[in-house]
Formats: C-alpha cells, sequence, structure tokens
C-alpha cells in the first residue's frame, strides 16, 4: 500500500497571494517614483508658461505700443534669467538635490545668472542684433515643443504628429532667422514680432494639453493592470465551469451477481456495437 501525501491547496493559494502582493507593491514602487520625478518637473513647466506668456505681451507690445523699445525687452529678459536662476540654485540646496547623481540644478542656475548678467551689460550691442537674439528664443522653445510632441508619442496620444509639424516649422523658421541669409530678415520684422506672439500662444498651450494627456494616460494604466491580473482568475473561472458543464457518466449495477459482470453506460451515450456486444454477453448467460 503506497502513502500519497494529501494535496496542501493552502499553502499553493498562500503562494499565489504572495506573488500577487509583490505585483502590486512593485506597481506601488513604480508611482512612488513617478510621483516624485513629477514634483521635480514642475518648475520647468512653470518655467515654460512663463515664457509663453512674456512672448506674447512682449510681441503685443513690440507692435502696437510705439513707445515700447526693443532695448526694453532686453532688460525685462536679462532680470528674468537672473532671477530664474537664482531660484534654481535655492531650489537645488533647499530640496537636497545634490544627494542625488545626475542633478544639475545649480549649474543650471548658475548658467541662467551669467545669461541675464550679460544681457543686462551689453544691452546695446545685443540690441543691434535684435532678430537674432529673437530667433535663438524661438530656437529654444521650438527644441521644448519637438520634446512635447515625443512626450506625446510615448504615451500613445493621437495629438502627437500635429505638435511634431509645428515644432519643426517654428525650427526651420528660428534657424532661418538666426542664420539671415541674404541680410534680409530685417525687413521682415514685423512678421518676427507676429511670430513671437504666435510661438508663444502655442507655448502657452503645448504644456497644458501634455498635462491633460498624461493624466488621460493615467486613468488607462490601472484599468490595463487589474485587467492584466484578473485575467488568470477569469481563466481559472472558465476552467472550472467547463470541467463542471462535462457529462457525468454514473456506475449501474448489474442484476446479476457475476463478478466479472460489466458496467454499463446510460443508453444515449452507446454507440450501436456496444449496444450488441452487451447483448452478447447477456445472451451468453
Amino acid at each position: 500500500m503506497c502513502y500519497t501525501e494529501p494535496r496542501n491547496d493552502f499553502a499553493t493559494d498562500q503562494t499565489g497571494a504572495e506573488f500577487l502582493l509583490a505585483d502590486w507593491l512593485q506597481i506601488l514602487e513604480g508611482r512612488m517614483k513617478t510621483e516624485k520625478k513629477q514634483k521635480g518637473i514642475g518648475l520647468g513647466t512653470g518655467m515654460i508658461i512663463g515664457i509663453a506668456i512674456i512672448y506674447i505681451l512682449f510681441g503685443l507690445a513690440i507692435e502696437f505700443v510705439p513707445q515700447f523699445k526693443e532695448i526694453y525687452i532686453i532688460y525685462i529678459a536679462g532680470a528674468i534669467f537672473v532671477v530664474f536662476g537664482i531660484i534654481m540654485i535655492v531650489k537645488y540646496f533647499l530640496t537636497g538635490s545634490y544627494r542625488d547623481i545626475g542633478k544639475y540644478g545649480f549649474s543650471a542656475g548658475v548658467l541662467c545668472v551669467l545669461i541675464g548678467a550679460m544681457l543686462l551689460v551689453r544691452t546695446s550691442e545685443i540690441a543691434a542684433y535684435f532678430s537674432l537674439f529673437l530667433g535663438i528664443c524661438i530656437l529654444l522653445t521650438a527644441v521644448i515643443k519637438l520634446q512635447n510632441a515625443v512626450d506625446l508619442k510615448s504615451i500613445h496620444n493621437a495629438g502627437w504628429f500635429i505638435f511634431l509639424l509645428i515644432a519643426l516649422a517654428f525650427l526651420a523658421v528660428a534657424i532661418l532667422v538666426i542664420l539671415n541669409p541674404g541680410g534680409r530678415v530685417s525687413q521682415y520684422k514685423n512678421a518676427i514680432y507676429y511670430l513671437l506672439i504666435a510661438d508663444g500662444v502655442i507655448d502657452l498651450i503645448s504644456p497644458i494639453y501634455l498635462v491633460f494627456a498624461i493624466r488621460a494616460s493615467r486613468r488607462i494604466r490601472p484599468a490595463e493592470q487589474s485587467q492584466k491580473f484578473a485575467a488568470p482568475d477569469e481563466k481559472k473561472e472558465n476552467k472550472d465551469d467547463s470541467e463542471s458543464e462535462k457529462p457525468v457518466y454514473t456506475v449501474k449495477p448489474t442484476a446479476s451477481t457475476d463478478e466479472n459482470a460489466g458496467d454499463e453506460l446510460p443508453e444515449g451515450d452507446m454507440d450501436e456495437m456496444t449496444k450488441e456486444i452487451l447483448n452478447f454477453f447477456e445472451e451468453d448467460k
């Protein structure tokens, strides 16, 4: 007589629960890391929106306010660079970013302060090349638009291609203004000002659209993950249902006391040959 070890269903269920708990802990850890990263980019998004508003105000002021001179824009831009650089340096030390490798908030802040100082010191010289200055500004925001298009593509948003075309268009115009082929760009200053206004409007819409797109993608991910974990349970339930739907064959004892007598199957489940064999043995009896 062989001894068969009983099946430990409790241990099996406990192991499955441990795997499920580990998966959920990994998902929770990933969400916490994502939220931490999102808190880190809040200042950058606010800066982009601030730049967009400045572009719109500067473009409208230059175009529709005769007393407003181009040199004023350079002064204001230099002051903004200095203030923003100081904010980045202070934030670097207050948030303890120096503990993390790959955080360059201090370097970026110092760079902004230096750029702002140069704008404030060499304002007259930069004003002589104001079109070049605007071209560089549009080029920087065009690169940001390009990154927004890539971000939308990575979360499978349908509007990524439109933002890509807009980014490439502004990128081409900015390069054209900077290179100034034939020295004719200065003849189209009014067009550049309108371009600056349009750039500001798009820069204002782009990050807001990106925020809503990311939130929409987050609502979809938990649903997909819940379906992923629910799929094995559904398969198990379907398997149990299919097993319960299988026909159950019952063995009916025969009236004969012969030990060699066979069991009978339900008549509806027997074919013709089986019936003939059973009839043959009954006749021998």
